[in-house]
């Protein structure tokens, strides 16, 4: 009976002593302030990088533009007078190979019919206001009278 509770309360203080020292003895707000110390450590690098891959893209045209540019004024000043070389094209890089262009699928419906003129005649419009004002039936005289107004307003 007593190695069973020695046993037990070694068990508990093993359990007890792996909990407390799990997480190495730091609190929430320590550990948090790590990540975040981690977390801008890694941005800072990866601004780094992209900023040095920016410049040499950067420079590598200003490079391109600067010799264009000297071979145009030369080609200009051996244009004046004497004989002109033709001047070396700068190397460059292939233009990158557009899109696949697709044709837009044919319309059956004329430009002028959209979404409020549906290209109906006078006759079939005052047909479909017909099947409308069957459903309104529950509005009152008033509410008509209100409604017609507001749309003859807006016909002028």
């Amino acid at each position: 009976m007593m190695n069973k509770k020695f046993f037990m309360a070694g068990a508990f203080a093993l359990m007890g002593f792996f909990v407390l020292t799990a997480f190495g003895g730091k609190t929430l707000a320590e550990q948090q302030a790590e990540i975040a110390n981690a977390v801008t450590a890694k941005l800072d690098e990866l601004r780094a990088q992209m900023d040095v891959a920016c410049k040499a893209r950067v420079d590598a045209e200003v490079k391109a533009r600067y010799n264009q540019f000297l071979l145009d004024e030369a080609s200009k000043t051996t244009s004046k007078g004497g004989v002109s070389k033709p001047a070396p094209k700068p190397a460059t890089k292939p233009a990158p190979t557009p899109a696949p262009t697709t044709k837009p699928a044919p319309t059956t419906t004329t430009p002028s019919q959209d979404r409020w003129n549906t290209g109906q005649t006078k006759e079939q419009q005052q047909q479909q206001q017909q099947s409308q004002d069957r459903w309104n039936t529950g509005q009152n005289k008033e509410t008509q009278q209100q409604n017609q107004q507001s749309q003859d307003r807006w016909k002028k």
